[in-house]
């Protein structure tokens, strides 16, 4: 997605193991932003160089075999995406479909790197 920047073939194995810490978002309603409030609130525990593990259980809201479940999905809010960046997390794991821009690829629109919140502030660092 980050044109010119590393393949996930290219990411050392280091980057992607180690300590994490699960943020229990499991009450998170459809097609709401999570936002760096709701990150403050929710993942204090959240410590540098850890590996920040997305809880929302939204498999078991929509299936992921159904447009339901990309088009109704909460997704990560470029407040969101910044707070998580300035506490130096190693990675990020998400199960949901993170960008809002991601439920627009569906209708065969593809937006801007820069809408695609987690990739633009999260990944552009890797």
């Amino acid at each position: 997605m980050v044109p010119d920047g590393t393949a996930t073939s290219d990411v050392p194995l280091e980057r992607t193991i180690g300590a994490a810490a699960v943020i229990d978002l499991r009450d998170v309603a459809p097609n709401e932003a999570i936002d760096a409030s709701r990150l403050a609130s929710r993942a204090a525990h959240l410590g540098a160089g850890d590996i920040a593990l997305f809880q929302t259980a939204w498999g078991r809201q929509r299936d992921i075999t159904t447009p339901a479940f990309w088009k109704d999905a909460p997704w990560l809010a470029r407040d969101g995406a910044q707070w998580l960046l300035e506490r130096g997390i190693k990675a990020a794991a998400f199960d949901f479909p993170q960008d809002h821009t991601i439920r627009l690829l569906l209708d065969g629109e593809v937006r801007p790197i820069e809408e695609h919140v987690s990739h633009d502030v999260l990944l552009r660092r890797a």
